[in-house]
């Protein structure tokens, strides 16, 4: 399964609103974290 933190949530706000914003921060944490786990799978597979 895909972990609930990887769904796409942090666009808040409908097409038509004002409120509307995207969480960089976010995105910041996730790719760090998906570049950690990528590095590991690179350094087990690396032969």
């Amino acid at each position: 399964g895909v972990p609930a933190e990887s769904q796409p949530s942090k666009l808040v706000g409908s097409r038509g609103s004002s409120n509307r914003y995207f969480d960089f921060d976010k995105l910041a944490e996730i790719t760090s974290t998906v570049t950690t786990n990528l590095n590991k799978v690179i350094d087990v597979n690396y032969y």
